[in-house]
């Protein structure tokens, strides 16, 4: 394989699919978000000097966002990464990089003078 002369742009996946529920209890002030992203293959390097291009795997991902609010203070709890997907990028039909992240957690508290 050589170096592509005619591709999609970098970064540009054909499939892209994006969704968000959110369920809100407001008499408890709590929320929850859920939200789930999708991408199909797509180019991540321009291939050059006959190199093939290297393309990062499609794959998905799926996180939370839960909100207690105590007046003007609000708790916040997110997951990320739920799916716990493999980062792979190929190049030429070959693995390049493959790794993986792993799901994350945080907590925040804010509070508001205002």
């Amino acid at each position: 394989m050589h170096t592509s002369t005619s591709r999609p742009l970098a970064g540009q996946s054909s499939n892209v699919f994006n969704a968000m529920v959110e369920f809100q209890l407001p008499q408890f002030d709590f929320s929850t978000r859920v939200l789930f992203n999708y991408f199909d293959d797509r180019i991540i390097d321009v291939g050059s000097l006959g190199l093939p291009d290297i393309i990062e795997e499609g794959r998905e991902s799926l996180d939370v966002v839960v909100v207690k609010r105590f007046g003007s203070a609000q708790l916040r709890f997110i997951f990320d990464n739920l799916t716990d997907a493999d980062y792979l990028f190929s190049q030429g039909g070959e693995v390049q990089r493959l790794y993986n992240v792993g799901p994350t957690f945080g907590v925040s508290f804010s509070w508001s003078v205002f």
